[in-house]
Parts: C-alpha cells; structure tokens; sequence
C-alpha cells in the first residue's frame, strides 16, 4: 500500500497523535485506500505531528481536512484545530469516527461547532467524497468573501488551564478521586470530562446521588442483594458499583452516606471487590470510582458524621472545582458556551453591559444558576440582544455597580476585552473621562 506525499490538497487526513495512529486508522478499514471514484484534486495524507499540519496548510485559500476523532483524544484535537484556526480560520474539519463512538457525540462539547460533518464505519468513500467537496467549496466561498469565522471565544471544554492541567495529570489513576467545591460549580460534569479523557468512552458512567438512596435500601443499591436476601428479595439484584464494571461510578453527595457504609466503601476501596447482600461470593471489581462533596469533609470528621480513615481515603487524589466567584475570568467563557450549548441562535448574543454584570455578580448558584438564566433569557428575550433584566433579575440581587477605582486588574481587563479594546467605549461605561481611564491603565501597566 502507497501513501501520497504531496503537498496537503483540498482534502487531507490529519491525526493529532502521529502518523502511526493514523496508518493503523486506514488500515482498519475494510477497503483502506481504494478510493476510485475520488477527483483527482483530493488525496489521503497522514501528519506526523501539529507542527507539521500547521507548517503545511495553506494560509491562502479554503481547505477540507478529514480527521480521526476519538473521545479520548477529542480535547487535544480541538486544542490541534484551534491553533489551525490561527493561520487559517476557512478550514472546515470533517470528522470519522469508529462504530459506537456516535453514542458519545452529546457529551462532546460543542461538537457540531467545530465539525462542518462526520462519517462512522463502515465508511463510505463516495458519500465522503461528496461530504469534502462541499465542506471545501463553502471554506473557499467564505475565504472569498472574508467572512472568517469568530471561534475563539468558544471553550471546549469550559475548564481554565490550571484546571484541565489537573485532569489530564489524573488519567492513568485508576485509584478513587475526589471532586470537592460549592454547589453547581460542575463537579459532575468534571468527573464525566476525565471519564471521557481516561478513555472509557464506551464503558458506562453511572451517577449515584448518596443524598436520594433510602436508607434501608442503600447498601443494596450500592453492593446489589442475592434472591432471598431479605423479605421482598424476588431475584438476585446487581448493584451500582458492580454495574460500573470496567467504567465508571460517581459517587455524588459522598457526605450523605450513612457511617455504617461509609466502612463497606472503604473496605471495598481497599480490596477492589464486594459481597452482595445476602452472598457469600467475593465479586472482583474493575471500575474507577469518582466521588463528590459540597461539604468540608475534614470538618465533618471533626463533628463525627464522617469517618476519618475514609476521608484521608478519598482525599488522595482531590481537585476543587472552582466557583465562579473566585475564577471571574472565567464568566464570559461560561455564558459563551451555555450560549451554545442552549440553541442560541447565530444572532443572539450577550450585551456588553449584560457580560460586565455577570462578572460582578457573585452567582450563589454557580454554574447552575448561569446555565438556568441563560435559557431563560434565551426564551423571553424579544431582541438577538440579551440584557441583564432578561436574566430574571431583581433589585436585591443586582450587585452594586464597581467604579473604575473598585476595579481589580483582572476586572478592568475584562472591561476592555468587552468593548473589543475601545477605550473610549470603556471611558462612557466606566462614566470617567479618557484622561483618568488613562490613569488607571497605566498604574494597572495596563497602557
């Protein structure tokens, strides 16, 4: 089998892995380069690296690439096609993907934003023969018209460096890991992006609320029961974490579980297998459990509603999630992306005004309470503009309005960025002349 080797053409197959990966790609296929039928202007290539797509795609016409994508290496691509974006926002990425990745597609962020279309196994050369050459015809029609894209202020996923650093350094930890924070700061969706990352994107991810299991019932939902165990014990029941087998359980509300599980979990924690209910049979178990907490655990160790040998169990391997209070920086990312994620239409967006009061808000609910006032700006707003009132706002719960002396760094950064860098524009929102703008600027090392 022959691979061509000239110059990257109007469609092009690029791996963020190395060209290894991709060859194993092609060769998995059941026809893998029989590809009669193609215009004689497309090719299959491999890259060995981002440095060398980025070295070899053009910077001066429209351009098709046809790439791998695999959930686990998805937010290293994005990352790929990001930086590809910087020379030549026109690309348009087509992607493929193996039988039964399709299912992981909704837990992909922001998928359809960065894919112009996808093709699954078994694949079918002509219908993506046809899928490139569309793709390529709409990125020369903008290329044409100058009509480039705005993706850089989209956040796939919506984790800031120092963040995703954390997660990345955890995935070959098959041991428990802890998310801690305040409510609706995405401890969920946390642990689900490094389930993803950990490669199990088609091993099952079971989400067990502790704080909702009746308390009767809850060793039997966690360990399962065996037929008799217990009046009522018809059929032998398998419980969630042996469910979980060879994926994931999330443990969210750990805090909630009664002291008497607490010991079971943590004996299980040590030895990797259970006893259902009832059994006398040891089960071996292969599934990586993450856990949740709203509550300062070492707090309640202290009261005595938590034991302390499972704490300093869980506490190994423990990432805080962050609020929004404390990452500001973070809040335009998060409203662009719930934007998306929320069916926002290409015309709506966010008021400058509305953006500069998100920031000041101290959002007691986090993320959650963003997510819930979006959608419902989504729906009541009567403009593609949206406005703090359609946030579903109140008096009390507007903050007080910052000057320009009460602004941090960080804050009157933001402020600049939202006006596109107009200072003057900033001068009228910050009700202060250009002079004094200019002050501030320069005391920031900001001018």
């Amino acid at each position: 089998m022959t691979q061509k080797s000239s110059k990257l053409s109007d469609a092009s197959y690029a791996d963020d892995a190395c060209a290894q990966a991709s060859t194993q790609l092609l060769l998995s296929l059941s026809d893998p380069l029989e590809l009669t039928g193609f215009p004689p202007n497309f090719t299959i290539e491999t890259t060995a690296s981002l440095d060398e797509l980025l070295v070899r795609i053009p910077a001066d016409r429209g351009l098709a690439i046809l790439c791998k994508v695999t959930p686990a290496d998805y937010l290293r691509l994005i990352d790929m096609i990001k930086q590809c974006w910087r020379k030549n926002p026109y690309v348009k990425w087509v992607a493929l993907l193996k039988s039964g990745h399709t299912s992981m597609l909704p837990h992909m962020a922001d998928f359809g934003y960065y894919f112009y279309d996808y093709h699954h196994e078994p694949l079918d050369w002509p219908h993506i023969k046809d899928t490139l050459g569309h793709a390529h015809g709409m990125s020369q029609l903008a290329f044409d018209q100058g009509d480039a894209p705005q993706k850089s202020s989209k956040l796939v996923p919506p984790n800031n460096e120092h963040f995703q650093r954390q997660l990345e350094k955890l995935i070959p930890i098959d041991d428990v890991v802890l998310f801690s924070g305040k409510t609706g700061t995405g401890k969920s969706h946390s642990a689900h992006q490094l389930h993803l990352l950990q490669g199990k994107n088609t091993s099952s991810f079971i989400e067990v609320n502790c704080g909702a299991l009746t308390e009767t019932l809850i060793q039997s939902e966690l360990f399962g029961h065996e037929k008799g165990a217990f009046t009522g014990a018809t059929k032998t029941h398998i419980g969630f974490i042996e469910r979980a087998q060879g994926g994931t359980l999330f443990l969210d509300e750990i805090s909630e579980l009664p002291k008497h599980l607490q010991a079971l979990l943590l004996q299980f924690l040590d030895r990797r297998s259970i006893v259902r209910v009832g059994g006398e049979k040891s089960i071996k178990i292969n599934t990586q459990i993450m856990a949740a907490t709203n509550v300062n655990l070492s707090q309640a160790v202290k009261k005595g509603h938590f034991r302390e040998d499972l704490y300093y169990r869980l506490s190994i391997y423990k990432v805080e999630c962050q609020s929004l209070a404390e990452n500001p920086e973070m809040i335009p990312k998060w409203a662009n992306y719930f934007m998306a994620t929320s069916g926002a239409a290409p015309d709506q967006s966010i008021s400058q005004n509305c953006l500069l009061w998100m920031q000041n808000y101290h959002w007691p609910g986090n993320l959650r309470e963003m997510h819930n006032r979006i959608k419902r700006a989504l729906v009541f707003c009567e403009t593609g503009v949206i406005e703090v009132e359609n946030l579903g706002v109140t008096e009390a719960t507007l903050p007080p309005k910052k000057t320009l002396q009460q602004l941090s760094k960080t804050e009157l950064k933001s402020v600049i960025t939202q006006h596109q860098n107009n200072l003057s524009a900033v001068a009228k929102a910050l009700a202060v002349s250009r002079n004094t703008l200019y002050r501030w600027l320069k005391k920031h090392e900001l001018h």
